[in-house]
């Protein structure tokens, strides 16, 4: 069995990456364990299961919601010793840079590096620029299925916002504008241009999932969104080898 572990940062981040991966497995037989982490240094760090694999499956990848950007790497940290006794393949952090500025990104990556556990498998820490809602604001074409009026050349008229841009991640750089947008904040004043809203409640992530269209994100997106190409990549260091050993067995 190969196993992967994935932590990131809160609930919208978990749901997404659920999406993500069964698209790219496709066929393979895979299954998902979801957990999420509460409490911190003075009460003690648990974890509770929030769904547990059914059935036994060759790869086996466990999605862990840290309830904290802050709280990724140290997770990581703390469970590494465990998750390498139980034959884990590759680990996984995903997390925002937000509420960071943009200038922090080459610090923060270099701090993360500095702090993941050296071992046996190496931790790779992926950072969304600045929040993973700038991915979804980069497949623009979901806008239209919300609603007809959100064509791209709208959006720009009224927001300012080129969904289009091969520079997204800049654009939507909060600290460039008056009003100092996140990337969440701009996704949801795009809806609101429909009367629709976005939030990171559970209810309407699960709704933006519907529309999001999962073959654009990983063959369109990233070439215009470098950090979604290099979590893109990370995944599929692991699920190449989930493909080689499927090939062997057949």
């Amino acid at each position: 069995m190969k196993k992967l572990a994935i932590f990131v940062e809160g609930q919208t981040e978990q749901i997404f990456v659920e999406k993500l991966i069964f698209y790219i497995a496709d066929s393979y037989d895979i299954c998902v364990e979801k957990r999420r982490g509460f409490g911190g240094r003075d009460h003690g760090r648990k974890f509770i299961t929030l769904s547990s694999p059914e059935i036994e499956a060759p790869y086996y990848i466990l999605l862990v919601d840290s309830s904290n950007d802050g709280r990724v790497l140290t997770d990581i940290r703390e469970e590494y010793d465990g998750l390498i006794a139980q034959g884990y393949d590759k680990i996984i952090g995903l997390r925002d840079i937000y509420p960071h500025e943009y200038k922090d990104f080459r610090k923060l990556k270099k701090l993360s590096k500095h702090l993941v556990p050296k071992g046996k498998v190496q931790p790779v820490i992926c950072f969304a620029v600045l929040e993973v809602e700038t991915w979804f604001v980069a497949e623009y074409k979901h806008f239209k299925k919300i609603h007809q009026r959100l064509t791209p050349q709208f959006i720009k008229k009224r927001t300012g916002i080129d969904v289009t841009s091969g520079n997204l991640e800049n654009e939507l750089y909060p600290f460039k504008d008056e009003l100092r947008n996140s990337p969440a904040a701009d996704l949801n004043r795009i809806y609101n241009l429909v009367k629709r809203s976005y939030s990171k409640k559970k209810q309407q992530v699960m709704s933006i999932m519907k529309v999001l269209n999962m073959k654009e994100i990983v063959n369109e997106v990233p070439k215009r969104i470098p950090s979604l190409g290099f979590f893109l990549r990370q995944l599929d260091d692991f699920f190449s080898s989930v493909q080689e050993e499927h090939e062997k067995s057949n």
